[in-house]
């Protein structure tokens, strides 16, 4: 029982108090802009200054926790070779799932419903802004987080499949879409592979920057089914070559987390 608890102090605790942090700052924000500030059609902006403040606050937490630790893999992370298989992963996990999820929305239409007014309200915003939150502010701020601290601390008590499958549970849980939240989940899994393999949080982030930035490459794939059967074949196989040639599957023998 000690133990349990143990483990959920590690891990849950800083899953409930990244939500309680980010959803206090949007109401702090949004009320402030209410009573001084009045910008209209703001909600994306604010929703951002949010994000970074939040992801600022766990930076320290993080920073914290791991400042005994040594600097990982951080070399390894920087050959040619690995970042060309990362630029393979990152576009593979990009079409794989949208091309899966295109196909897909004609099944599940009420589902993808939801889904797809998120993404039109996202593509409604400002093109600079919401490049800089998809492509920079939101890995950074969700590494942390999730394959920093999360992961981090929960492999204090569990094994690190045990770890990773919570860390990842909650990345799906924290993007509040079912739609997104499966594929965040599945992302987050690999994610947390890459942390372990490279032992340093810059690993996910670029990973992380790469799959979001694909997404920008996907919107130009002509809205038909053979081009998502060819996103959802050729990702498959970017996803297999990377995957196999970083080895993530034989895991590593990283310092100590």
């Amino acid at each position: 029982m000690k133990r349990f608890f143990i483990y959920l102090e590690a891990s849950v605790l800083p899953f409930i108090v990244a939500e309680s942090i980010l959803l206090v700052l949007a109401t702090i924000i949004g009320i402030l802009n209410e009573q001084f500030l009045g910008l209209a059609e703001a909600t994306y902006l604010l929703s951002v200054i949010a994000v970074v403040i939040w992801g600022s606050i766990f930076f320290f937490w993080y920073r914290h926790e791991t400042r005994f630790e040594g600097k990982g893999r951080v070399r390894e992370l920087l050959k040619v070779k690995n970042i060309i298989l990362f630029i393979f992963l990152g576009i593979g996990c990009q079409f794989f799932s949208s091309g899966v999820m295109s196909l897909l929305q004609y099944s599940f239409e009420r589902a993808f419903r939801q889904y797809g007014q998120v993404i039109e309200s996202i593509l409604n915003e400002n093109i600079v802004l919401v490049l800089l939150y998809t492509v920079i502010i939101a890995p950074l701020a969700e590494e942390v987080v999730f394959r920093g601290l999360i992961l981090h601390r929960a492999r204090r008590t569990v094994s690190f499949w045990g770890a990773n499958i919570l860390q990842a549970v909650f990345f799906g849980l924290y993007h509040q879409n079912l739609i997104q939240g499966v594929y965040a989940t599945a992302i987050g899994l690999l994610l947390g592979m890459i942390y372990r393999k490279f032992n340093t949080i810059i690993a996910p982030i670029l990973l992380h920057i790469l799959i979001n930035a694909s997404a920008f490459i996907v919107l130009l794939v002509p809205a038909a089914i053979p081009s998502y059967l060819a996103m959802a074949v050729g990702g498959a196989l970017f996803i297999l070559l990377a995957v196999k040639d970083l080895k993530l599957l034989r895991g590593s023998r990283p310092k100590k987390m």
